[in-house]
């Protein structure tokens, strides 16, 4: 019997890597989806839960009012981030995806908050151990991609200040050319 012929190569291992990707991004997708739908499912509630009421959410529950409108553009914002940077910088990429991730459930709770307040308080406790375990869990992954994106900020910024040495030295011999001895 042949027992190595069962042992992936190089190839299949980087198209099972390929395959994990590809459902990572589309499993985030659908996160997204859901999301998405949620929030405008509770926004849509919203307006059942003020009733007859003259006064504004914006007065009534102020805080988590404008805490939603806050967790509502990070997440809009991450998200977009994301989707502009997925094929130049991965990693960031990556980052925001997390963060559109944790924002927009934030923003969730919220509603949830303003909605049903009980209900609202108990799925932002849960949220918050849910926080906690992922980043517990991911520290050195957070940790690798902050590192490699300093790196690569700190090569921009030597680039930068290399052609701005070369900007300052042409400008100072012309200056010198142009002025009498």
């Amino acid at each position: 019997m042949n027992q190595g012929a069962n042992l992936p190569t190089p190839s299949s291992h980087a198209t099972s890597e390929e395959q994990e990707r590809r459902h990572y991004g589309s499993s985030t997708e659908e996160l997204h989806k859901c999301i998405s739908s949620a929030i405008t499912t509770l926004a849509l509630l919203l307006p059942i839960k003020q009733g007859a009421e003259v006064a504004s959410l914006f007065v009534t529950d102020r805080i988590p009012m404008l805490m939603f409108v806050v967790a509502l553009l990070v997440y809009f914002g991450s998200l977009a981030a994301k989707i502009l940077q997925a094929h130049d910088n991965p990693d960031l990429a990556s980052v925001m995806d997390k963060i559109s991730l944790l924002s927009g459930t934030f923003a969730l709770n919220l509603e949830l908050l303003i909605t049903v307040p009980a209900f609202g308080w108990f799925a932002i406790f849960v949220w918050s151990i849910c926080l906690a375990t992922a980043v517990s869990k991911s520290y050195h992954e957070i940790a690798d991609v902050v590192r490699r994106l300093y790196e690569s900020g700190a090569e921009e910024l030597a680039h930068a200040s290399d052609k701005l040495k070369d900007l300052f030295r042409n400008i100072i011999g012309h200056l010198k050319d142009a002025l009498p001895v």
